[in-house]
């Protein structure tokens, strides 16, 4: 992670593992990669999308030579369920090496310099292994100098250390990437929360859902609190130039739900307002698999298209010998964090610049208190405590805050039995007389 000890600002610091109490248990600006038709000349840079304009201006339009446009599709997708500003970047490459060496030379070139909240990544995948990677695949010369030491890449070795069969392969991960990207960005610039796939299904029939579930609940699914895996199915979306529904990955639909969230509110059970159709449908137990691996799923409850739990890949840390899960399993509590983070930048950075000593240190701690005080009010947060101290050279405050969030309601136990018509009621009547 980038550190610049020279320039003035705020850093943060996210804790871990402070919530094990026992055992049991204005717009935001969306980023979308992903796609685009092999004969769009795509321009190479996040563009502004308002409207279906300039789509058709950018990105060729949402049907090119009967076939639909992923990135196009996506964009609708998401504007259809929440008013954003979104932003498309498309892939360039045709094989999955040439698109993440792509991929990574954007998140660690110039979009360091680009704030989103949100960012979608479709056309690479989570489960993907992409393999025979290499330093020359690169352009950009530090990436080159820094390989293999650089955010996606796998090492794996066979043979011995320093025998002649002694061989270090390279593979790349996309999920790991655009973690990495999101996790940074977060610490110190804007807060973010990125989104990926998994390789869609082609075969829809039973027996190839229970394939797919069995394999995707095989793989290792730990990333980063900052990181979704949309499993989806897919969603429905009607785009111009098509009468027939076109299928978008459910993943940026899912982005625009969240996004329109209060940060207390999960996406937990949450309907969605347009979408109305899925490719098809996991079984309760597919669904309970698959979350238990901390994929996102989405499924039709009520005749509405829900999210059926809002999880994180956040990975389970070790504590005093004993595994437990992140304090960041559920987004709602990462994105409560998030939001005081922000609060807390905001109050204190007119500050930096001003002179060192008391007077800053009571308006500081009068502004921090302020802002905590509006996020209980909000009912964003129930409490939260912190303290400022100084350093000796009087030039930089460290900020400890410790947060009591609001905690999601995840389940309801009713307990139903039958009495007969004769002592129905009876005990109600004595005791109410």
């Amino acid at each position: 992670m980038a550190h610049y000890p020279n320039l003035p600002g705020t850093t943060v610091e996210v804790q871990d593992g402070q919530m094990n109490l026992s055992p049991e248990d204005s717009s935001s600006r969306v980023l979308i990669i992903g796609d685009v038709i092999d004969s769009v000349d795509a321009p190479n840079e996040p563009i502004r999308v308002r409207d279906e304009y300039d789509i058709k201006e950018n990105f060729g339009g949402f049907i090119i030579n009967g076939r639909p446009n992923p990135i196009a599709v996506e964009w609708a997708s998401v504007t259809k369920e929440a008013d954003v500003n979104t932003y498309l970047l498309a892939l360039e490459g045709k094989t999955e090496k040439e698109k993440f060496v792509n991929l990574h030379e954007a998140l660690f070139t110039y979009l360091n310099d680009f704030e989103a909240d949100h960012v979608v990544l479709t056309g690479l995948f989570a489960d993907q292994e992409i393999d025979s990677v290499e330093a020359e695949d690169f352009t950009d010369e530090e990436i080159q100098e820094a390989f293999p030491n650089i955010p996606g890449i796998i090492t794996e070795s066979e043979g011995t250390p320093d025998s002649e069969d002694y061989v270090e392969l390279y593979y790349a991960n996309p999920a790991m990437l655009v973690a990495d990207y999101a996790q940074r960005q977060s610490l110190q610039s804007n807060e973010t929360i990125a989104y990926i796939g998994v390789k869609p299904l082609e075969d829809t029939s039973m027996k190839s859902v229970s394939k797919y579930v069995k394999k995707l609940v095989s793989l290792d699914n730990e990333f980063s609190k900052y990181l979704q895996v949309v499993v989806g199915p897919e969603t429905g979306v009607n785009v111009e130039g098509s009468y027939k529904m076109q299928w978008a990955t459910g993943i940026g639909a899912y982005c625009a739900l969240v996004s329109k969230l209060e940060p207390q509110n999960a996406p937990t059970n949450q309907a969605f307002s347009r979408v109305t159709s899925l490719r098809y449908l996991f079984s309760l137990k597919q669904l309970n698999d698959l979350v238990g691996n901390k994929y996102v799923t989405l499924t039709i409850r009520n005749q509405q298209v829900i999210a059926v739990d809002g999880v994180t890949t956040a990975p389970d840390i070790t504590i005093g010998g004993e595994k437990h899960k992140s304090d960041f399993t559920r987004l709602s509590t990462l994105r409560i964090t998030n939001y005081m983070v922000q609060a807390v930048r905001k109050v204190t950075e007119p500050f930096i610049g001003n002179p060192s000593g008391w007077p800053l240190y009571t308006s500081m701690t009068a502004a921090i208190k302020s802002e905590i005080t509006g996020a209980i009010d909000a009912g964003i947060i129930q409490d939260a405590r912190f303290s400022i101290s100084m350093k000796d050279s009087f030039d930089s405050a460290i900020i400890r805050m410790t947060i009591l969030p609001q905690f999601e309601m995840r389940k309801i136990r009713i307990s139903i039995g039958l009495n007969d018509p004769i002592t129905y009621g009876v005990d109600s009547e004595n005791e109410n007389p």
